[in-house]
């Protein structure tokens, strides 16, 4: 069974029935694996990389892709725009799933819900 798990000060906008789960951690921040949903569970998820743009991808192990996109080895976005944290991800249920809600994220209307979102959280986070 799944678990909510919702770390302050985000705000909670609900998730059409999904699970959300929000945090604020930076490179390196202590207790990062503890927040990860477990390998094999998909998700689709958005970073805040350097120069405040998001990145947003799905993927079925959140802990190994983020560290692949630190390492630039993951997207040639994030080869030269590099995460410095996970600004959101949603659990889904199966690939299809997360694929569908990939493109609804990529949509204007996506992107303008998760940078108000990261907004809120810091003014100084996204661009």
């Amino acid at each position: 069974m799944l678990k909510f798990c919702f770390i302050p000060p985000f705000p909670w906008e609900g998730a059409k029935g999904l699970i959300a789960v929000f945090w604020r951690l930076e490179i390196g921040g202590m207790g990062l694996d503890n927040t990860l949903p477990p390998p094999g569970q998909y998700c689709v998820y958005a970073l805040v990389c350097e120069d405040g743009s998001i990145y947003i991808g799905q993927t079925n192990d959140l802990g190994k892709r983020f560290r692949q996109h630190q390492a630039g080895s993951a997207a040639r976005w994030t080869k030269k725009h590099r995460p410095v944290r996970i600004l959101h991800f949603e659990l889904v249920g199966s690939l299809t799933e997360a694929m569908r809600l990939e493109r609804q994220w990529k949509t204007g209307k996506g992107r303008y819900r998760l940078r108000k979102m990261a907004n809120e959280a810091n003014p100084s986070y996204t661009k």
